[in-house]
């Protein structure tokens, strides 16, 4: 349980400070780390997850950085594709999760790159228009991953509102927190409903940690420019995708 601690807090600091990558870093780290299953690995995830958005969202919401317009409207249909995404997760085997989770990170650092390197920093603009059907549409499809790969999805959050939705990356930052620490949430109930087996102990100690790291981690990213931001966001995500692509591989 003690050695869960330092992990959650490194999840919570990058959570906070780039807006999304702890199911990133939690699912490979409760897997090959701390030696549990992939599909109880996605459970403990969610709940990790949601303690490090939470913390994090906090102090994005301070510095106004969330777009509640578009939160209203992602988030519920976030939702509704978790609970599709949960069912869907229990028909694959362990190592097709890894693998699917795998790829779509390598493809959300690929974009969340170039997000970067297309803008000044903007830490002074205004969230972007309403669009509806867009919004609702993006909301579906994180939720579906969320679900499937037990994961909060700001990986795929953060890129989705700044490419997708030409969001300002700092705003995508402290929107998508909000969304990710309400759909974790959800999807997290999901898994628990359907008798999803889950260590409490590692659990608990990693969330606490997280949470923690995650106000830190929120004070860091507001410092940094934005083209950092994007940056170490992309090289985190696409880094872990190499490295669980190469360990299933080995295995």
């Amino acid at each position: 349980m003690l050695a869960a601690a330092p992990f959650g807090l490194a999840i919570g600091v990058t959570m906070g400070a780039l807006g999304g990558g702890g199911a990133v870093l939690a699912v490979p780290i409760l897997v090959y780390v701390l030696g549990q299953d992939a599909h109880p690995a996605t459970t403990a995830s969610l709940a990790v997850v949601a303690a490090g958005a939470i913390a994090g969202g906090v102090g994005q919401i301070d510095r106004g950085q969330v777009c509640w317009p578009q939160v209203a409207v992602f988030a519920p249909t976030a939702l509704v594709g978790a609970v599709f995404g949960t069912l869907a997760n229990e028909v694959v085997s362990g190592q097709a999760l890894l693998l699917g989770f795998a790829a779509v990170m390598l493809g959300a650092a690929w974009f969340t790159w170039h997000k970067a390197d297309s803008t000044g920093d903007d830490a002074d603009a205004r969230c972007p228009p309403l669009q509806r059907g867009r919004t609702a549409v993006a909301g579906v499809v994180v939720g579906v991953m969320t679900g499937f790969f037990g994961v909060g999805g700001g990986f795929l959050v953060v890129p989705m509102l700044a490419l997708a939705m030409r969001f300002p990356l700092r705003r995508a930052i402290g929107t998508s927190l909000v969304i990710v620490a309400s759909v974790s949430l959800v999807a997290l109930g999901l898994h628990l409903a359907r008798d999803a087996s889950l260590d409490v102990e590692v659990t608990v100690a990693m969330a606490l940690a997280c949470a923690v790291g995650g106000l830190a981690g929120s004070r860091i990213g507001a410092r940094l420019p934005q083209a950092t931001l994007g940056h170490a966001f992309s090289v985190l995500v696409a880094l872990v995708a190499v490295y669980v692509i190469a360990a299933e591989a080995a295995a």
